[in-house]
């Protein structure tokens, strides 16, 4: 479910990029924050 909604986020920031490039910093963000605790969770 994590990497399903990761994705969806990084996609969400790739739309962005036709609107504004300032609307892609929050879903970038979000997506390489969950990505990271996800890794992290999956080393625990």
């Amino acid at each position: 479910m994590s990497v399903i909604m990761i994705g969806i986020q990084f996609f969400d920031g790739w739309i962005g990029t036709k609107v504004s490039r300032l609307k892609t910093v929050g879903p970038n963000i979000t997506a390489i924050a969950n990505a990271i605790v996800l890794a992290v969770f999956l080393m625990a």
